[in-house]
């Protein structure tokens, strides 16, 4: 059931910024609106107060790690994630700080050396998202398309096809959104 937007992944930004260049997108006789799309992490609603730290090394402790990153700003606390069965920490964990910006500050370096050791870090994400983005695995930029609502004309109508609205709304793939975008850009 089609509920009135879709997404299209183009091979390069150019192509992108010529479907959203022209003002008008017409698809079985309705007008589409494009727009870019947003990954959530570029979203402004990815504020944290708290980072992942990852490639830590076994020496290493905790208060360590919060002892370093204090240097940034106010550090609330620092865990290390433990292995049940070893006792020891598992070379991850999370840094909360006080204020969200401290976290931009730690992330625009990206990577740390704590104890001779370069560890990675990054803004942390709920699990969900992090589930989410690992299954999704976009490639290139992703166009919004609303009000879809019916199968673009491509040469196949639901008659033709002797199907119901329902059934044609399945048969809109990317490929066919691709193609049709891709022949109005020619004809602009």
């Amino acid at each position: 059931r089609s509920r009135g937007f879709g997404f299209i992944t183009f091979v390069s930004t150019s192509t992108v910024e010529r479907v959203l260049s022209i003002s008008s997108h017409i698809l079985d006789g309705k007008k589409v609106d494009p727009k870019p799309a947003t990954p959530k992490s570029k979203s402004k609603e990815n504020k944290t107060k708290k980072i992942f730290v990852g490639g830590v090394s076994q020496e290493t402790s905790a208060e360590e790690v919060k002892k370093y990153f204090s240097q940034f700003g106010g550090v609330e606390e620092a865990v290390m994630l433990m292995d049940q069965q070893t006792k020891r920490h598992r070379g991850f964990g999370f840094v909360t700080f006080t204020i969200e910006e401290t976290v931009d500050k730690v992330c625009d370096i990206h990577f740390h050396t704590i104890k001779s050791k370069k560890v990675e870090c990054k803004k942390a994400q709920p699990k969900e998202a992090v589930i989410a983005a690992n299954t999704a695995a976009l490639i290139g930029k992703r166009v919004i398309l609303s009000n879809l609502g019916v199968l673009p004309s491509l040469g196949l109508s639901g008659a033709a096809l002797n199907t119901s609205a329902a059934q044609q709304q399945q048969l809109v793939s990317v490929p066919f959104l691709q193609a049709a975008l891709q022949q109005q850009i020619a004809a602009a």
